[in-house]
């Protein structure tokens, strides 16, 4: 079991790391998410390999991804989203269904079987959408209408593949 001090020490240390990342990518015009990921593979197994405790790993990540959710919900207004929603559900069924057969139809051809080319065709349709909300919010483009449909688009292509994976999983 791990003591509460290298817990502590471990989270001083990424908070501490993404903040001065953070810092400079600023002052070279990144975005912070750029950081954020930057910081997670010094740290990780990938250079430094100093953070290794999983249980804090999975709790920075999954606040991380809550926080940046929540501070999408700060920005968004339902007033707003009901105003665009017919362009975000063409945008989003038509992008959709194209990314999904065109990506089915490569892997297919690559002779993947069935199952595997489905998968493959589903992972295809997630958007990031944790990256492109914080891009978005880094530029303040959130509230701007091109950034309300992109979200918007972002949303509900989650959503489908949540209903996807849910039948795939069920089976």
């Amino acid at each position: 079991m791990v003591d509460a001090v290298t817990i502590a020490a471990d989270f001083a240390l990424i908070i501490v790391t993404a903040v001065t990342l953070s810092y400079i990518a600023r002052l070279t015009g990144q975005p912070a998410i750029v950081a954020y990921i930057f910081t997670g593979l010094v740290l990780g197994p990938v250079f430094l390999d100093v953070v290794t405790e999983e249980g804090l790993i999975e709790l920075m990540a999954e606040l991380g991804l809550g926080f940046l959710l929540f501070l999408l919900g700060l920005k968004m207004r339902i007033d707003d989203i009901r105003e665009i929603l017919r362009p975000i559900i063409n945008i989003a069924i038509w992008q959709t269904i194209l990314q999904t057969a065109l990506a089915f139809a490569i892997a297919y051809v690559l002779g993947f079987t069935l199952v595997q080319t489905t998968i493959i065709a589903l992972a295809t349709v997630f958007g990031a959408t944790p990256i492109i909300v914080k891009l978005l919010g880094d530029k303040d483009e959130l509230t701007s209408l091109p950034g309300k449909i992109d979200v918007g688009v972002l949303i509900l292509q989650d959503i489908y593949l949540v209903v996807l994976l849910a039948v795939l999983g069920a089976e």
